[in-house]
């Protein structure tokens, strides 16, 4: 009888046998997905899938640039939804956001773990305590919770969370001419921000007073961001089991760290933990 001669050196794999990655992408406050361009390509040509989270009452609509928030349990509820959907057709699912969407993607991890085998988070905002933030934002929730801020908006102006002038050009010209840039619309309502603020209340105390899960977890931050200092990883790292934490902060980047200079490492770091863990599952 004849045997196949195969070579320890070129062995013969059953691709049946890899495993399905997908990646839930929640993108920033009354935002788009273009905040997350780069991380997507990224994602699909390691090989792995990827989901687009849109919201209604979260994420920016064109035909709705006005639209109320919904409430931030309703932005959970959503996630987690299509996160089930999503472990019925993959093996593995893994969630990663930016900003709010950074928040969103702990919320959703906090409620329910098993929807997740891992999660990261960019450019945490637990805090807004950057060097942009005015001494005066102290006042804040007591413009989001009462009548005097029924008219605030908040309105993005430069650097627009970029430390790229190129990059932070191009922003500038799109939102010249249109609401909506890669960094977001350039008004954000007060439903938006109040139920931003409520998120990051429960955040901050359910981290306090529970136990945080054991899954793996991704921080990546920029050591100069002008909104969420790195406070928020150190934070983050109290309140989360240490075999399962780690930080990455970048030095020649502003809060959007997705599309800044180091937009590359922040590709590299994502893929080699989505690797890491993939491995060894």
């Amino acid at each position: 009888m004849s045997q196949n001669n195969i070579s320890p050196f070129n062995p013969v794999y059953d691709n049946s046998l890899k495993k399905s990655v997908v990646v839930l992408l929640i993108h920033g406050l009354n935002s788009s997905h273009q905040e997350l361009v780069f991380l997507k390509s990224a994602i699909q040509k390691e090989g792995f899938n990827y989901e687009l989270m849109e919201i209604d009452g979260y994420s920016y609509k064109a035909s709705k640039p006005n639209q109320n928030a919904t409430s931030f349990q309703f932005w959970i509820d959503s996630i987690l939804k299509t996160a089930d959907d999503l472990r019925l057709k993959h093996d593995l699912v893994f969630i990663a956001g930016i900003s709010t969407g950074a928040n969103l993607a702990l919320a959703a991890t906090l409620q329910n773990p098993k929807s997740f085998d891992g999660v990261v988070v960019m450019s945490l905002s637990l805090f807004l305590d950057g060097w942009k933030i005015p001494i005066y934002n102290f006042f804040l929730p007591i413009l989001l919770h009462t009548p005097l801020g029924y008219f605030y908006k908040y309105r993005e102006t430069s650097p627009f969370g970029i430390k790229d002038e190129r990059i932070r050009s191009w922003v500038e010209r799109e939102l010249t001419t249109q609401s909506i840039s890669a960094v977001g619309s350039i008004e954000i309502g007060i439903s938006h921000l109040r139920e931003n603020h409520r998120l990051q209340r429960w955040l901050i105390k359910t981290l306090q007073n529970h136990k945080s899960p054991d899954i793996s977890l991704l921080a990546l931050h920029a050591q100069e961001d002008e909104l969420t200092s790195t406070k928020n990883v150190f934070f983050l790292q109290q309140n989360w089991p240490t075999p399962f934490y780690e930080a990455i902060v970048f030095i020649n980047s502003y809060h959007m760290i997705s599309i800044d200079h180091d937009r590359y490492k922040v590709n590299d770091a994502v893929v080699n933990f989505i690797n890491k863990i993939t491995q060894t599952s």
